[in-house]
């Protein structure tokens, strides 16, 4: 092989794969599903650390969990645990209190695979990260 052109590194021990005869989709009904998903962002193509509006994730969960093109997720991040400073005093030590999670985005499927998917962020209220949380919007 000879390579003329890239748009991205290549380094010795990268793989080829042949060009996929997958017919693809251009057209989405956007929907949400209707049973509920649970799943997380494991990587960002491009390869940034803030994940905001238009960048494509990867999601930990795919067609053999019965995702689809055009589903609509949303994202969600961890909340914060604080120390309750107003509980119960009679308490010796700190008391921490995780607070709730907060929604940081939406993305939609285009391309699921069988343990994988793609997704769009298609609106970011907040910066996104690997790990956060995806599921029914």
């Amino acid at each position: 092989m000879l390579l003329l052109t890239s748009s991205q590194e290549v380094r010795a021990g990268d793989r080829l794969f042949p060009v996929s005869e997958d017919k693809v989709i251009t057209s989405f009904v956007p929907r949400a599903p209707d049973w509920d998903v649970n799943a997380q962002i494991i990587s960002v193509v491009q390869g940034v650390t803030q994940i905001g509006e238009n960048d494509i994730v990867v999601l930990d969960i795919g067609s053999e969990d019965g995702i689809q093109e055009g589903l609509v997720l949303g994202i969600f991040q961890s909340g914060d645990k604080v120390e309750d400073r107003w509980g119960d005093q009679n308490r010796t030590g700190r008391v921490l209190v995780e607070l709730p999670e907060l929604r940081a985005g939406t993305v939609m499927v285009f391309r699921p695979f069988d343990r994988v998917s793609y997704a769009l962020v298609m609106q970011a209220t907040r910066p996104m990260h690997l790990l956060d949380t995806v599921k029914n919007p």
